[in-house]
């Protein structure tokens, strides 16, 4: 009998459980008791099989490929729902046995399930229905948890939240929660998070507060660097408000519907902070009519250099005691994350743009500019160019 072995593991929040090679020894254990010929171990690690997962199994699509080329007799897994928790995937085993040398599925603790007769049909359906209802009861479980949870103002889990640390919980060493775990204020990112809603709200750029962050070292805490997506996102979260959102399907109408109770985190902005933020961020009009020209804030942006590394300097502001200032940066970093400049001038935009409108007038009054305009007379593109101007 040819084997081939099929370990999987749902859920590997570290990426480093040994619970899928522990799964394949307990295989290979028993196929050796068997006296059967292992063909391959295809796992999956971290992948669920219930019918609400959507990530593919490679491992899977590998066994299965396997059948397809005549090389195993049985399936052997630990469990059955290891294998399969949709009753679709058994009907395609079902089916690959009536026309290859697939004749069995195996788990360690000596269940069977043979594919040629209609006995070993049956009790695989029974197999696989009793894991979709199991799979139904922790889905349901974990939604009473969560809404549980939400109500008493908890954090969700996952990644922390810019603007706060995790204290994990405090466990006995039998696994019981004495203290659930809880956010806490992060005062650096707290104190940037107000200085960037401060800057937004008295005119700057949600693209120019970015770079700003960026510049300063305070990136997500998933390590990247600031957009202006991911910033405005961050902004309009309810969490900045100390309120934890619960978002769940209405079961009457099918429609997302989100509720929200009060958090046992801080808030770091005030309400009205917030709904200033959300008109200014939310505001559409500022993309209707993109087609229309509109007159550029920066008219010097990409002309002027830094004056110590010569790379071009762009357009950017500051927002200080409720005044915004328009001002020109040699930026260190590009959108791309790339070093471009040197990060070490900022010039305030009105005296520049006045001292080059200076220059320009004065050089257009100059004798040398009359002469060049006289010797071009004769010009015919310099003349087309004086007709269009005029």
């Amino acid at each position: 009998m040819k084997a081939a072995i099929y370990p999987r593991l749902s859920k590997d929040r570290t990426g480093l459980s040994p619970n899928v090679t522990i799964q394949e020894l307990e295989c290979r254990e028993y196929a050796e008791g068997q006296s059967w010929e292992i063909v391959g171990s295809f796992p999956d690690n971290d992948i669920s099989a219930s019918r609400y997962s959507t990530k593919p199994r490679p491992g899977y699509q590998e066994l299965l490929h396997a059948i397809r080329g005549n090389q195993v007799d049985v399936v052997l897994c630990t469990e059955v729902s290891r294998l399969y928790r949709r009753i679709d995937e058994l009907i395609e085993l079902i089916k690959l046995a009536e026309h290859t040398r697939l004749r069995r599925i195996e788990t360690t603790d000596g269940n069977g399930y043979d594919l040629s007769t209609g006995e070993g049909i049956h009790n695989a359906i029974s197999a696989v229905n009793n894991a979709q209802l199991e799979s139904r009861k922790i889905s349901d479980r974990s939604k009473r948890k969560k809404k549980a949870q939400a109500k008493i103002g908890l954090f969700s889990g996952g990644r922390r939240p810019f603007g706060y640390d995790y204290i994990p919980a405090v466990r006995t060493n039998q696994g019981q929660v004495v203290e659930p775990g809880k956010l806490v204020v992060n005062e650096q990112e707290a104190s940037a998070i107000r200085r960037t809603a401060e800057r937004i709200i008295v005119g700057a750029s949600v693209r120019s507060v970015a770079f700003g962050l960026n510049e300063q070292g305070l990136y997500t805490t998933m390590g990247n660097r600031w957009m202006g997506f991911n910033l405005k996102r961050t902004l309009l979260s309810k969490y900045l408000l100390g309120i934890r959102p619960y978002r769940f399907i209405d079961p009457e109408t099918k429609q997302w519907v989100c509720q929200e109770y009060p958090a046992t985190w801080p808030a770091i902005l005030d309400v009205e902070t917030h709904e200033r933020l959300a008109v200014i961020l939310n505001d559409e009009q500022r993309y209707v009519d993109a087609d229309k020209k509109r007159g550029r804030s920066y008219l010097l942006t990409g002309i002027i250099y830094c004056g110590v590394c010569g790379k071009p300097m762009v357009g950017t502001g500051n927002g200080k005691n409720g005044v915004y200032t328009r001002a020109y940066s040699c930026r260190r970093y590009g959108m791309n994350g790339l070093e471009v400049g040197c990060g070490k001038i900022t010039r305030q935009a009105a005296p520049v743009e006045e001292l080059l409108r200076q220059a320009v007038l004065t050089a257009l009054d100059s004798p040398q500019t009359l002469k060049a305009i006289e010797a071009s007379e004769d010009d015919d593109e310099f003349r087309t160019a004086l007709v269009v101007f005029r």
